[in-house]
């Protein structure tokens, strides 16, 4: 059974094995820019950037809130 809201299935794919610098890029930001779109502290993304670990949904909420994945009805 599939909800009214899809992701697209193949941009899923892609996100999953992407960085949060690839999604950046794909998204056309910088990291200030990402950091004000996040409410972030920029430090944080270049953490991310750099190698810390983080939680597997906040790439896919990254790619939600840049655009770089979408959800359609």
């Amino acid at each position: 059974m599939s909800s009214a809201s899809e992701l697209k299935p193949d941009r899923v794919w892609d996100v999953a094995h992407m960085t949060i610098k690839e999604i950046r890029e794909a998204a056309g930001l910088s990291q200030a820019m990402l950091s004000r779109r996040l409410a972030i502290p920029q430090s944080t993304i270049r953490a991310w950037e750099a190698g810390e670990e983080f939680p597997e949904y906040v790439r896919f909420m990254v790619a939600l809130l840049t655009g770089v994945i979408t959800i359609s009805s």
